[in-house]
């Protein structure tokens, strides 16, 4: 695996901290954006996606977040591609910003197969997220994306099942191609090496591709996810509401990789003629009636999925629910004190453009403490004040007892 020339410098002036790209060890290739990364910010458990991911159990998670044990990482690049925030990365994994008309062949370092076309080698095509498929059919443009497909991944130590790592993410992004209008001689397909162009030729010579980093491709990405997307691969700006969202999310982990995927299909459906795809791979989320307001559920989200709005001049708080920024943890449903959340995990789901009102609630100025609550008929107090004068009214009422229950003390000897 080659460096990446492009990729910022730890110590780069543009970036510093918890925004900086930081390798997790010195002698291994896996670098993380720590602002990025669920693990690093969250409690413990919370996301172990990279983890598992790791076909060699060389990366561990602690209060700090991942972890390296560089002796033992090849370098595949799947945990990168399995984060769901896009905070792990790589080096040597690069994207070209250009595809020859006539197309390109994707090929692991270990594959054999030979072709006239130019080729992109990896160290595995698992490194390789939707996202990254997504991207790359937009550079093709008429072009055609194959993949070498020659078994190579059944005798790899990437693969220890035995089955080919890449094959699901790209079913997945031809999935999401198709639901964007996208023709079926369009998308990218696995291709034996008998089938791929001229590969019967014995003495063919892969031709040399540039390839530029993808972090150089999408500059400005932790800067500005949405104009930077829009101006390297769309040249259009992003909705009002989208960018609301982004301004919402205070104190939460950027979700880049989603809002992407957002982006990416909203180009893909209008340069296909399609006001917007038809369907996509979202999580969903909903509120029984039995939801309060309490709050607990967004402060818990570590992306900023699910925010609480408060303040509305007709004094209803609205729960909002954005599934391209939810990363599937559950914790909201499983934290929720009303039980009034249902998470379902990621499905073809009708495509969202903007965030969804999950639950509309009336709320009234607690009495005692002034904070807004779900009153619920005549009540004058917010949940935790009801509990509290209810707790000092059951301590009074115990005091009184044992008060009356002690016999008095009889005087003189």
């Amino acid at each position: 695996m080659n460096h990446d020339p492009h990729r910022p410098a730890a110590n780069s002036a543009s970036l510093s901290g918890e925004d900086a790209y930081r390798r997790l060890h010195a002698l291994g290739l896996v670098g993380l954006r720590r602002n990025m990364c669920i693990a690093a910010s969250r409690p413990a458990g919370m996301c172990e996606r990279c983890k598992i991911a790791c076909p060699h159990a060389c990366l561990t998670i602690g209060e700090s977040g991942p972890t390296l044990e560089p002796t033992a990482c090849s370098a595949c690049g799947m945990c990168a591609a399995a984060c769901p925030t896009g905070a792990l990365s790589v080096d040597g994994v690069t994207l070209p910003t250009h595809v020859p008309a006539q197309g390109l062949v994707l090929a692991c370092e270990r594959s054999r197969a030979a072709t006239d076309a130019p080729v992109l080698r990896l160290a595995c095509l698992g490194a390789l997220a939707v996202n990254d498929w997504l991207r790359l059919t937009i550079a093709a443009g008429d072009a055609p994306i194959r993949v070498a497909d020659d078994g190579a991944c059944a005798g790899c130590s990437n693969a220890p099942s035995h089955e080919a790592p890449w094959r699901s993410t790209l079913e997945i992004a031809r999935r999401a191609l198709s639901e964007a209008g996208m023709l079926p001689n369009r998308l990218p397909v696995a291709m034996t090496p008998d089938a791929l162009p001229n590969s019967n030729r014995s003495n063919t010579a892969i031709a040399e591709l540039p390839i530029e980093g993808r972090r150089r491709f999408f500059a400005g990405l932790s800067r500005s996810l949405a104009s930077a997307i829009s101006q390297a691969a769309t040249g259009e700006r992003v909705s009002s509401s989208a960018a609301g969202a982004q301004a919402r999310r205070h104190a939460s982990v950027a979700a880049h990789r989603g809002a992407e995927t957002r982006v990416l299909l909203q180009h893909i459906a209008s340069s296909s003629g399609q006001p917007h795809p038809r369907s996509a791979l979202l999580p969903a989320l909903m509120a029984s009636d039995a939801c309060r307001a309490h709050g607990a559920c967004s402060r818990a989200c570590p992306t900023g999925a699910l925010h609480l709005e408060t303040g509305h001049d007709d004094g209803q708080a609205r729960l909002q629910f954005d599934a391209w920024l939810c990363v599937d943890c559950g914790a909201c449903a499983r934290i929720c004190p009303s039980y009034a959340l249902d998470h379902q995990p990621r499905a073809w789901r009708p495509f969202a453009d903007v965030p969804v009102v999950l639950a509309t609630i009336r709320q009234s100025e607690c009495e005692r403490c002034g904070a807004l609550f779900d009153a619920h008929e005549d009540e004058a107090l917010c949940e935790r004040c009801r509990k509290t004068e209810n707790l000092a009214r059951a301590g009074f009422a115990l005091f009184s007892r044992q008060h009356r229950d002690t016999p008095a003390v009889p005087e003189g000897p």
